[in-house]
């Protein structure tokens, strides 16, 4: 009985080796791989999760709220120098039909302030303040013709477009953000629930189970090797359990046999005195 409780300490050292080797080479075969600990993975490993997926939507947004932060100034931009060019256009346009139409300068003056366009001698180049544009344009025989008027309701309009197309690209952030926190949230709680199932297997209840769903994620793989590996640690504690038993029962056995063994000897030390003492008394009486 002895060497059959040697053969089955030997089988379950055995059983143990290849749950080792198993859960290993299912490692080995996830897309997995050892990466050397870079300058980042010291920032990385003071981050939790969450913090970790808050950094990356972060920097996300960051490169959102740039390029669509460049886009609407550009717009902006584009859109001023497009009002600059029409006042100028309609100040080139005032000028050359009056000049095509032959009139005296004096003429062309009143018709030209009749369109809130004055006629000066230096030169000025075209200016924006605020919503006010000022442009001008050479006039044959001398002086330059300016203009300032609003901008107009056109710009408002296309800067308020711009703006509108700016906000529509800033919500792309929503989803990015939902994205981001269910992914947060999954991994946080399939890391929850390995780390409160090895809690409880590290305090005694070797009954814990993760109970992953086997499919293409890395969690749900390694949960389902864990967690057979921990039905192949209950059969081996089940296992050593019949042995100790087993090992029991023969010391045991072993026991009474000796304790038997020593009765027979006794009652043969017993005899034999007897049989001393019977073998005195006759002696005595063959002397007598």
């Amino acid at each position: 009985m002895l060497a059959s409780s040697i053969n089955s300490l030997l089988y379950i050292t055995t059983i143990s080796s290849n749950c080792y080797h198993n859960v290993l080479s299912l490692l080995h075969g996830i897309t997995m791989r050892e990466v050397e600990f870079r300058t980042v993975d010291r920032l990385f490993i003071k981050m939790s999760i969450n913090d970790k997926f808050w950094a990356l939507f972060l920097a996300i947004a960051a490169v959102v709220v740039g390029v669509s932060g460049s886009q609407y100034y550009s717009a902006l931009s584009r859109i001023e120098t497009a009002s600059v060019q029409r006042v100028e256009a309609q100040v080139e346009a005032s000028v050359n039909t009056l000049q095509a139409a032959g009139l005296a300068t004096q003429e062309q003056e009143q018709a030209l302030a009749k369109q809130n366009i004055k006629l000066v001698s230096s030169s000025t180049e075209s200016t924006r303040d605020n919503d006010v544009i000022t442009a001008s344009t050479p006039v044959q025989g001398g002086g330059y013709a300016v203009l300032s008027q609003p901008a107009g309701a056109a710009e408002t309009e296309a800067k308020g477009q711009a703006f509108s197309h700016f906000i529509y690209s800033l919500l792309t952030l929503a989803p990015i953000a939902l994205i981001c926190y269910w992914l947060a949230t999954f991994l946080g709680g399939a890391l929850w629930v390995m780390h409160q199932a090895t809690r409880r297997i590290a305090e005694g209840d070797l009954t814990s189970r993760l109970g992953f769903h086997v499919g293409r994620d890395e969690f749900g793989i390694i949960g389902f090797e864990l967690d057979r590996t921990m039905d192949t640690l209950s059969e081996l504690v089940e296992t050593v359990k019949g042995s100790s038993a087993t090992l029991h029962n023969t010391a045991a056995t072993f026991g009474q046999e000796a304790q038997n063994s020593e009765q027979q000897i006794n009652q043969q030390y017993a005899s034999v005195d007897s049989v001393a003492t019977a073998m005195e008394e006759m002696t005595l009486r063959l002397k007598i």
